[in-house]
């Protein structure tokens, strides 16, 4: 009995650890991409293409951001502001509500 309550204990706290480490991981990502291709010449792009990448890179990253989140500058290269909310429900018992914003103009 000791055992499975052991088990059980160690198998929330992995579920728990994934529902709440996907938003995290997500943001650390998306953040890196975006800053990668905020490098990128503002002359490689066509007017709105650069919002087309954005949106579709949040989608392949299962990012939930909608054209208001988004705010491009551009210069010599862009600046990209990003924001979001992500809610994680944990057993339909509690619920968190993440919110994440990337700014590339910013430093790390």
């Amino acid at each position: 009995m000791k055992k499975l309550l052991n088990l059980l204990v160690v198998g929330l706290a992995l579920f728990s650890a994934y529902q709440f480490g996907v938003p995290f991981y997500h943001y650390l990502v998306f953040k890196s991409d975006l800053k990668e291709v905020s490098k990128m010449n503002s002359s490689q792009f066509r007017e709105g293409e650069m919002m087309l990448k954005v949106k579709e890179m949040a989608r392949d990253m299962s990012v939930p951001l909608k054209d208001e989140d988004i705010i491009l500058t551009r210069d010599k290269t862009y600046k990209i502001e990003v924001s979001w909310e992500e809610t994680v429900n944990w057993l339909g018992i509690y619920q968190k509500t993440f919110q994440f914003a990337v700014d590339t103009s910013q430093k790390d």
